[in-house]
């Protein structure tokens, strides 16, 4: 479960939640993410804190992995009442019209059977995963 376990994350808020998986990541790979969150986030239930949580942790995974590390960020903020999540990295993006790997594809079914949307934004600037 890598840095997280559940009682933990059962009683955490969602901006706790997102530092503990931005520190783990920093933590592990040695690197920096830029991390922006509003003033104030809703409080979720367990199922959709562990899927922001695992969101953000194979997000980053691939922004070190894909793209080198570069410009990492993740970025919370509310949409139209709903909670929005971005992972982003300035690497050299990849064509999401191709088949998703499965790190990918696995993070959109999670997010999807919780109700939520996932969406993959890539290009020669960066790439940018948000979930809502």
């Amino acid at each position: 479960c890598n840095g997280l376990v559940l009682p933990q994350i059962e009683t955490q808020a969602v901006p706790d939640i997102l530092r503990l998986a931005v520190k783990e990541h920093e933590r592990r790979t040695s690197s920096r993410v830029a991390l922006t969150l509003p003033a104030r986030l809703p409080e979720l239930g367990t199922s959709e804190k562990i899927s922001i949580y695992r969101f953000v942790q194979e997000g980053l995974n691939n922004a070190w992995r894909h793209g080198k590390g570069k410009d990492q960020a993740v970025r919370a903020s509310m949409k139209g009442g709903r909670l929005m999540v971005e992972v982003m990295d300035g690497g050299p993006g990849f064509d999401p019209g191709k088949s998703e790997g499965l790190g990918l594809a696995g993070l959109r079914e999670r997010i999807e059977s919780i109700g939520g949307q996932f969406e993959t934004l890539s290009g020669p600037q960066g790439t940018r995963l948000v979930i809502t």
